[in-house]
């Protein structure tokens, strides 16, 4: 069993990708514009001292302590277990993967090619 906890994982999840995903999976077209809105309408300012920057918008990222947050995430790193023969337990962004065989070293492979794909 390898245990993952991904470093700034909802940091990292790129909007238009997860759109894509979406639209591959066969997920509405109101679903998708619901959730286009609810990503891409986000924005951010730096404060120093007295002066404010103008809003940027935020290009990646799901926001953290959301209910839809969790959801999005393993919807966008859900496929990358299966091509490693690997099972996978998630919560939020911590997950639990397990493989079986009777050899270890294909258990000791089929975790290995999972850390690849996940680092890529």
């Amino acid at each position: 069993m390898l245990f993952v906890d991904i470093a700034k994982a909802f940091d990292k999840i790129w909007h238009d990708g997860s759109l894509s995903k979406m639209m591959r999976l066969g997920f509405s077209d109101q679903l998708i514009k619901i959730i286009h809105s609810y990503l891409n309408s986000r924005e951010f300012r730096v404060r120093v001292e007295n002066s404010l920057s103008t809003p940027r918008p935020i290009l990646s990222g799901i926001p953290q302590g959301s209910l839809l947050g969790p959801k999005l995430f393993n919807l966008c790193i859900d496929d990358i277990h299966k091509a490693a023969e690997v099972h996978l337990v998630l919560y939020k962004d911590d997950t639990a993967n397990f493989t079986q065989n009777i050899y270890n070293r294909n258990i000791i492979e089929r975790l290995q090619k999972y850390v690849i794909r996940l680092e890529t």
